[in-house]
């Protein structure tokens, strides 16, 4: 059992949320007009439609004399496979070193943890990992810890341990079955990603993990997703779950390959707090519709609250090239939006960007090109539990509101070996500690100064200038062990401050999803 190579079953698990893995599957899936590459985590269902999962894996097998050193570098740690069951156990680990040049301080991430896998046929499949995370990390991310009191994307930081640095538990997982082609079922905890860009303006993964229900329909070109999740507001909780305030938002997500070139994507979502004055469940029943808009229901019930609309444009011009856009609408009034008089209730985001894929004739070569712009105030409102955030962070883009931002990043790989660099830019309105300019998204909007004049980059002007770059190896495709080191450069001015982060890091990674350090 230790040292046999064998192949799960496979057919409902998740893929890994890494743009590594991404890159690698929108690449297969650009050239199949059935795939919908903007409703993420890919399944291995959908992936052995465009090419086997066995043939795909059998590109990153590495040979080797030792029967021993085959298992590590190729195979789960623990598995067992027998009658259309099959159960796979692989450890989390981390220990990722660095230090902060600028401020001649030292950063190490260490996790420990578990990961274990289940199929249970073809059609069910089980996944949890759970692991604990102790960490130091570089200035900048340390102030933004400081102030949200999350570790980015990875839950509450927990500063009371003697050790220097936050200690943090993560817990993920899912039970998916797909009774057909048709539909899937899943119930777990996790993320999700809609669209196609590196960044997203309707749902992102870049919050911590949240409590799901997902059904996702699939036929003949048109995908559609229903996503039931429970959110929680943990302002002044302390880390204590029960003080945490429960809050829950619905989603829809239509997605159209209208051809073999163009999608089109349709997404709504209504976030509302607990209906129980206890904090109870609460539940709102009206809006487990999973068919009708959410706008009528909200008017219906006489609800104040946050409904959010959105649409997604795919084109491929070439054989490896495409480009895409998101427009997002929280809010707006045309007779202001036409004046352009800056009312503070048009809330608004918009996204345009492209992708090359074997880019300049070179394979596995990927190139993107992303421009971000989003008004104040959008994803707030009047009562700060029913914005659009979970743990502190935002569902969407981690710099919140009231910017506009650039994204260069170019991606290549070669068998085990990743290299990625990234440069982006940002000119972000920040808040001041008096006025509310619409960038912190956990700030009431009734707090704005003025209804008109409202523009993006209004407040404490500030450019944000981060560059990085990475190297990773491979060292085991079945559980996303990777080595990896790399560069990162941050310059952040306003004329209150300015702060210079320079950082390397080296390490080893279990790479279970994406960490984002660029904001």
């Amino acid at each position: 059992m230790l040292f046999i190579s064998a192949n799960l079953f496979a057919q409902q698990q998740n893929l890994f949320l890494t743009n590594e893995q991404l890159y690698r599957y929108e690449n297969l899936g650009n050239k199949n007009k059935y795939f919908h590459s903007n409703c993420k985590p890919y399944n291995q269902q959908q992936i052995s439609s465009l090419v086997g999962c066995d043939s795909l894996q059998g590109t990153m097998v590495r040979k080797t004399k030792s029967v021993a050193m085959h298992h590590v570098l190729n195979d789960h740690l623990l598995w067992y496979n027998y009658n259309n069951f099959a159960v796979s156990l692989d450890p989390v680990l981390t220990f990722v070193g660095g230090c902060d040049l600028s401020f001649k301080s030292k950063a190490l991430e260490t996790a420990i943890g578990i990961s274990l896998v289940s199929d249970i046929g073809t059609k069910l499949s089980v996944h949890y990992s759970a692991f604990c995370i102790n960490a130091k990390y570089p200035f900048y991310i340390d102030s933004v810890i400081q102030k949200t009191e999350v570790i980015p994307q990875q839950g509450y930081a927990d500063s009371s341990m003697l050790l220097p640095g936050y200690k943090s538990i993560v817990q993920m997982g899912y039970a998916a079955f797909a009774p057909n082609k048709v539909f899937r079922f899943e119930l777990g905890n996790g993320k999700q990603f809609l669209g196609d860009g590196y960044r997203s303006l309707l749902l992102s993964d870049n919050s911590y993990n949240y409590p799901y229900f997902k059904i996702i329909t699939t036929i003949w070109k048109f995908q559609y997703i229903n996503l039931y999740t429970e959110l929680r507001d943990i302002r002044g909780s302390l880390g204590n779950t029960q003080l945490m305030k429960k809050k829950y938002a619905a989603a829809h997500y239509l997605s159209w390959n209208v051809s073999k070139r163009f999608n089109f994507s349709f997404f709504e979502s209504i976030v509302w707090q607990s209906r129980s004055a206890k904090g109870g469940l609460g539940y709102d029943v009206n809006y487990l519709s999973p068919v009708v808009f959410y706008r009528p229901v909200e008017y219906s019930v006489g609800s104040p609250d946050n409904a959010l609309l959105g649409v997604s444009f795919k084109l491929k011009i070439a054989k490896n090239i495409q480009l895409y856009s998101q427009v997002l609408i929280d809010e707006f009034y045309l007779k202001f939006l036409k004046e352009s008089k800056g009312w503070w209730a048009n809330k608004q985001g918009y996204q345009f960007g492209f992708k090359m894929f074997n880019a300049l004739h070179l394979k596995n070569l990927y190139i993107q090109g992303e421009a971000n712009y989003v008004r104040p105030y959008t994803y707030s409102h009047g009562n700060p539990i029913q914005n659009y955030g979970h743990y502190n962070q935002s569902l969407a883009h981690p710099l919140g509101a009231n910017f506009y931002e650039a994204i260069g990043i170019i991606n290549y790989q070669h068998k085990r070996i990743f290299f990625n660099a990234k440069v982006m830019y940002a000119k972000v309105g920040l808040d001041t500690a008096a006025v509310n300019y619409g960038q912190n998204i956990y700030a009431s909007y009734t707090t704005r100064p003025s209804d008109f004049g409202n523009f993006v980059g209004q407040g404490l002007k500030t450019k944000v200038l981060l560059s990085e770059f990475k190297f990773s190896y491979l060292i085991n495709p079945k559980c996303n062990l990777l080595f990896e080191a790399g560069l990162l450069y941050r310059s952040l001015q306003n004329v209150v401050s300015s702060a210079n982060t320079s950082t390397i890091f080296f390490g080893i990674r279990t790479s279970l999803y994406n960490l984002y350090q660029d904001f």
